[in-house]
């Protein structure tokens, strides 16, 4: 009996790696002391809200230990556009605050950033940027000529990162 025939139970093999998942608000609730070696997401970031992404990233800064990592992979694309073909991975970047607001929805929040917000904010907070990874669309013809004046200022290799990864070594 092992992990690869099925016959272990999810909390056996969290044991058998010494792994203990936490549920909570990660800015503030939980019940953590400083001294771990790994914080890690994945496809997560982009579905927390500006203004909580700070706090939480503080907090995660605070909970590493020297030579520690912090890892985050990111999908900075609409995800309504992985189950509707009529719209491309960048379709909400055309719309407003306000005109987000009404279409995005609590139970898979996207926040839209985009990379260089990632990259400005750890910059800002002082977390370290080892290792940085990110890939766009192949089509360099990509339409981008719709996005909301927001994202003007942005530019264009910007917003067509569709995906990145970031990993922190303390």
């Amino acid at each position: 009996m092992g992990l690869l025939d099925g016959e272990l139970a999810v909390t056996e093999m969290n044991r058998m790696i010494h792994f203990n998942p936490v549920l909570g608000d990660a800015a503030e609730s939980l019940d953590l002391k400083p001294g771990y070696d790994l914080i890690c997401s994945n496809n997560t970031l982009e579905h927390i809200y500006p203004k909580l992404m700070k706090p939480i990233l503080k907090r995660f800064n605070a909970l590493v230990l020297k030579g520690s990592l912090m890892s985050h992979f990111i999908d900075l694309t609409d995800h309504f556009a992985h189950r509707d073909s009529k719209i491309t991975i960048y379709n909400f970047l055309k719309f407003s605050d306000a005109q987000w607001a009404l279409i995005d929805n609590d139970i898979q929040p996207q926040n839209r950033m985009r990379w260089s917000e990632y990259l400005s904010l750890y910059q800002a907070m002082g977390i370290p940027c080892s290792i940085e990874e990110t890939r766009a669309i192949a089509d360099p013809g990509v339409n981008l000529d719709f996005v909301h004046e927001k994202y003007l200022g942005f530019n264009r290799a910007d917003l067509l990162i569709s995906h990145g990864y970031i990993v922190s070594h303390y």
